[in-house]
């Protein structure tokens, strides 16, 4: 059970779904909505017992098509097909190529799906424009740019097109990007997502027209705006933004950026690990500038 004390609990679990927890206990999940196993296993008067019940209910969410990741982002039946051909792909090409962490392959749904569309859904509550040109630097195994270009096919009409740019210097890395895109259809409609096989800073004519930059376990933040700081500049009439997913050594990282750069920030908790924060990054300039 100590590994899975991150695995997430979506907000809106029906705890009164499983049969052999007491009302007590229920009432007790109810009010203090633990957010992932390990919380949950420090509330008083959790047992061993309960702790297997919720465990096991979680995996049959993610095992029917989504779980988490349908919890935390009303995504519709069209992107959850695509993102279970995703799946099946990423099990598949893991076996060759080191796309993902290999022990974190049985959290596809609860934690990389849901993660990425996280970033969606923190974007749509934010006042302004919805930024329709993303870039996404170091896709890797496609987190989150793949999650999101899957969730751009359904959501892009004739009047609105989201785009995404998927920049991977790995050439098997790109393959496999390319593989899923083609295979779930991203494409079949409009435009949606490119592979660019490229190292960051020979990919910047990428960045031209982007108007949201992301980045997942990539580098460090100073590393990342080494990578973005110009993209990111404040320009009249021109609203540009970075959501960069971070661990626990957040707070670190932004101090030490803070020596060289100066940016606007938003710290958004992550609804996934409640150690995690996605930053929110704008109007970046150099230090004394």
């Amino acid at each position: 059970m100590q590994k899975e004390e991150s695995r997430a609990i979506p907000a809106d679990f029906n705890y009164r779904a499983l049969s052999g927890l007491s009302n007590e206990l229920v009432q007790k999940l109810e009010t203090i909505r633990p957010v992932n196993l390990g919380q949950a296993g420090r509330i008083e008067g959790i047992t061993p017992a309960a702790l297997t019940l919720i465990l096991a209910h979680l995996r049959r969410l993610a095992v029917r098509g989504g779980g988490a990741a349908k919890n935390l982002a009303q995504v519709s039946r069209e992107t959850i097909l695509r993102l279970s051909i995703y799946h099946a792909l990423l099990n598949k090409w893991q076996a060759k190529t080191n796309l993902i962490a290999p022990g974190t392959l049985p959290d596809y749904w609860t934690r990389h799906v849901a993660d990425s569309l996280q970033l969606y859904a923190l974007i749509r509550k934010s006042p302004g424009a919805l930024p329709h040109y993303w870039i996404d630097i170091g896709s890797g195994g496609g987190f989150p740019g793949l999650v999101l270009a899957c969730l751009f096919a359904a959501e892009s009409t004739t009047d609105q097109v989201f785009s995404i740019v998927l920049v991977e210097s790995i050439q098997k890395k790109c393959s496999f990007l390319r593989r899923v895109i083609s295979e779930c259809s991203i494409n079949a409609r409009f435009d949606i997502a490119q592979v660019e096989c490229n190292r960051i800073e020979s990919a910047t004519e990428r960045f031209a027209n982007a108007e949201l930059v992301t980045a997942r376990a990539l580098a460090s933040l100073e590393k990342l705006l080494e990578f973005t700081g110009k993209f990111l500049q404040a320009e009249q009439g021109i609203s540009r933004r970075a959501l960069f997913h971070k661990g626990r050594d957040y707070r670190r990282e932004i101090q030490e950026s803070r020596g060289k750069w100066d940016f606007d920030l938003l710290v958004h908790p992550s609804r996934i690990d409640p150690e995690s924060v996605i930053l929110e990054i704008s109007n970046v300039s150099l230090h004394g500038r």
